[in-house]
């Protein structure tokens, strides 16, 4: 008989384990489930009672233990432990958000600022952006925070007009998953973070034109983005039935942290140009899937660049998204790689 340790039982198969769910962590990932719940339904009859009975006067994610708690109770703020490792705001208008205490800094290891609060008087996010134009203040932020967070900080999408919104930060559409949560808690218990970093592909082929439809017009946007240097571009055309340009626009962006931003930002600077001129009907064509899969659900909005979504969406205009699928040297490429992975 050939022992083996219980940490190599439970180690993934990838990382040389073989695989076997720790159930400790697997429980504590299924309560973090529960509190997510509570996040996300509070005006479940659920959500009602526990937060009368346990936390009146402030949030789930800031829920302390107490006297006489039930065993039911006792259990989710375990889970409550997990969802504090994994969760990030969404920065509505930032009224919700504790500058100093909450995680709200798209970064890895850390989502909080390592700027000390010092003597700063500042405590909300809202105190921080600029309520004439929406957006940060970005003297005010530069005399707040070290450089560490400043990048961070002004690439960090603001969306004033909505409410700030709690995200999972481990998954690209921020939503919560048992999955996800068992990953991040293993790390965290085996104190190192081994998530691997990802290849973007930036070269998109070129395709002919197609003219829309009947009487519609189509906009065609694009963005592109410098993970070396954090910034990006955005451009759109916005053309009529016989090709003719109607409007176009292009500018270059800071502080960005992936393409999908770039991409979004493109798609609304097009649609707002389509609704300063009075145009009603209009296709946009991309060749980003993940933004035409994101325009035409809500399975984005708590992403970083959910309330930007929401706000295209919500444009005064009826809209078409299409997506022609992409280009045959691409889905030759994919082809390719896939088969070779089963080889």
């Amino acid at each position: 008989m050939h022992w083996i340790s219980w940490n190599k039982l439970t180690d993934p198969k990838e990382e040389g384990g073989l695989g076997f769910r720790d159930l400790h962590i697997f429980k504590l990932a299924m309560l973090a489930k529960q509190g997510w719940r509570l996040i996300h339904t509070p005006d479940s009859l659920c959500a009602k009672v526990l937060k009368a009975r346990y936390f009146p006067n402030g949030e789930v994610l800031q829920a302390k233990a107490g006297r006489n708690m039930s065993y039911t109770w006792r259990s989710i703020l375990k889970g409550i432990e997990v969802l504090n490792r994994g969760v990030i705001w969404r920065v509505g208008n930032g009224g919700s958000i504790n500058i100093w205490s909450d995680p709200w800094l798209l970064r890895e290891w850390s989502r909080k600022p390592i700027t000390p609060k010092g003597h700063n008087v500042l405590t909300r996010v809202e105190e921080l952006i600029n309520p004439a134009t929406g957006g940060w203040d970005d003297k005010l932020v530069q005399q707040t925070f070290w450089p560490q967070d400043l990048d961070i900080v002004l690439s960090t999408t603001v969306n004033h007009d909505l409410e700030d919104l709690v995200a999972w930060h481990y998954d690209n559409r921020g939503n919560f998953s048992v999955k996800s949560a068992y990953r991040v808690e293993r790390d965290h218990e085996k104190r190192s973070s081994r998530r691997g970093g990802r290849l973007i592909l930036e070269w998109k082929p070129t395709e002919r034109w197609q003219k829309p439809i009947d009487d519609y017009v189509k906009i065609n946007s694009d963005g592109a983005f410098s993970a070396s240097t954090g910034e990006g571009g955005w451009g759109y055309v916005i053309r009529d039935g016989d090709g003719e340009v109607i409007c176009a626009g292009a500018g270059k962006l800071l502080h960005q942290t992936d393409a999908l931003q770039t991409e979004v930002r493109a798609c609304l600077q097009g649609a707002k140009a389509a609704a300063t001129l009075g145009i009603s009907k209009v296709i946009f064509e991309t060749d980003s899937l993940i933004l035409k899969m994101a325009m035409k659900d809500n399975s984005y909005r708590l992403s970083m660049v959910g309330g930007s979504i929401l706000e295209g969406r919500m444009c005064p205009q009826e809209t078409d998204l299409a997506w022609n699928g992409p280009p045959s040297c691409v889905e030759e490429i994919v082809v390719s790689d896939i088969a070779e992975s089963f080889r």
